[in-house]
């Protein structure tokens, strides 16, 4: 994994930012160390364990997914108001049934959204490749910044 000196993170995004994109969504490899996540598979799983069963976990799955989000909003002096997320591999998991990219789309437009070290992404899509899953989602529409 690639670590990043002090603020170059931070400062490439900023120079991003300064374009204002509609939706400021970024894929990471790592964050510096001004920076704090969330570790959302946690967080998730810990909310979702007593309704697994539910038929309706999918709505519950994704009012719990956008508490977390909404708490989990930080300051920062460059980069302004952001949301860094690990450990997000669990937002792909079937019984979920999460709309991603609408999701995304929500969280990117008032936010920085930041996603931390969770497969490989192109410029149209991404890509989760592990031992649970493979699969690929359209983020093309989002026009996400990469950083390497």
């Amino acid at each position: 994994m690639r670590k990043f000196p002090l603020c170059y993170m931070r400062d490439k995004i900023a120079q991003y930012l300064k374009y204002d994109p509609r939706n400021k969504l970024i894929f990471a490899p790592s964050l510096d160390q001004y920076l704090r996540s969330v570790d959302v598979g946690f967080e998730l799983a810990k909310s979702i364990e007593g309704d697994l069963s539910s038929p309706h976990l999918p709505m519950i799955a994704e009012d719990y997914l956008n508490a977390i989000l909404r708490r989990s909003i930080k300051e920062d002096p460059i980069i302004g108001d952001y949301i860094a997320l690990e450990n997000w591999g669990i937002l792909f998991e079937p019984a979920l049934k999460l709309n991603l990219v609408s999701i995304f789309d929500s969280h990117s437009k008032s936010n920085t959204l930041i996603l931390v070290n969770c497969g490989q992404a192109d410029y149209e899509n991404f890509h989760l490749v592990n031992k649970h899953f493979n699969t690929t989602f359209p983020i093309g529409n989002l026009h996400p910044y990469i950083l390497q």
